[in-house]
């Protein structure tokens, strides 16, 4: 358990950087047109939300289609959804499709489950999607009484994604390494849990280059707030243990190599915001690749 949160079932995709691509489609599931940036999606106000389906649409989904193919453990989603009548919500997945449209799709439920607010369902409310070896997810809004569903509204304000890349796919990557183990990091490990305001903690990591043929030049660590409430301005890293900077550049990582032990410090203010949730997102890149 991360505090009073129960720990999420895997890492959550960088939906925003990792080259996942959004569609829309209508109720035909022909694909209508490119959807808003991810970081629209990953997003935490109502302002943001992206509108799936317009007044004038008799039915859409939201596809998400992702670069390789991965293993998903987990989602949550939280959208607007004002009832027309007859609605279904399909969940349909597929394993080799290459624009959303083609290849095998798999009915998984529907009836997906959705929640309307953001702060704190995002922890609580995931909802439990084991599937192996996905290249798309297509979650829609499709209604069996048409009539009606004119009046019908599908906004997504929030969509995360848990899991991990699928074996064998991406191999040239970095990737967030357990300090004493010879494993990826749980999803859960850089969850800092309850912290007292005007308190620091740490976590300890490593980085593995992946690659098995490629040298990762000039590894550097980076943040960025990854949705609602911001906490990146409180994380430093540092290669010691005791000198802690913004951003770290690590160096080079040879094909298969781990670096040193890294830590991660959550520094929290005094007069921080109490019982709210708050995350942010660490990135490990390298400069080039040779």
């Amino acid at each position: 358990m991360a505090g009073f949160y129960p720990d999420v079932p895997g890492q959550r995709f960088a939906l925003d950087v990792d080259g996942t691509v959004f569609k829309t489609l209508d109720k035909a599931k022909t694909i209508l047109a490119d959807a808003q940036t991810a970081s629209t999606i990953i997003s935490d106000t109502d302002a943001d939300a992206y509108q799936v389906t317009t007044e004038s649409e008799l039915g859409r989904y939201f596809e998400v289609i992702f670069p390789e193919l991965r293993d998903i453990t987990g989602y949550f989603i939280a959208v607007d959804i004002s009832s027309g009548g007859g609605s279904t919500f399909d969940l349909d997945w597929s394993a080799d499709t290459t624009d959303g449209m083609d290849g095998t799709w798999t009915n998984v439920t529907t009836s997906w489950t959705y929640a309307t607010q953001i702060s704190p369902d995002y922890r609580t409310n995931i909802v439990s999607l084991p599937l192996t070896g996905v290249k798309a997810l297509r979650f829609g809004c499709a209604s069996g009484n048409t009539s009606n569903f004119s009046t019908q509204h599908f906004d997504i304000r929030v969509m995360h994604l848990y899991g991990s890349i699928a074996g064998g796919e991406n191999p040239d990557r970095l990737r967030f390494w357990h300090p004493t183990l010879d494993q990826e990091v749980a999803g859960s490990h850089f969850d800092f849990g309850d912290v007292p305001v005007g308190t620091q903690s740490v976590k300890q990591f490593r980085i593995k280059n992946n690659s098995s043929t490629l040298t990762a030049n000039s590894v550097g660590l980076t943040k960025a707030s990854a949705s609602f409430t911001e906490v990146a301005t409180g994380l430093t890293f540092s290669s010691d243990g005791s000198t802690y900077n913004t951003t770290l550049n690590i160096g080079n990582l040879a094909p298969g190599a781990i670096s040193s032990i890294l830590y991660l410090k959550r520094t929290v203010a005094a007069g921080e915001t109490t019982s709210i949730p708050k995350d942010g997102s660490i990135t490990a890149a390298a400069n080039t690749w040779s």
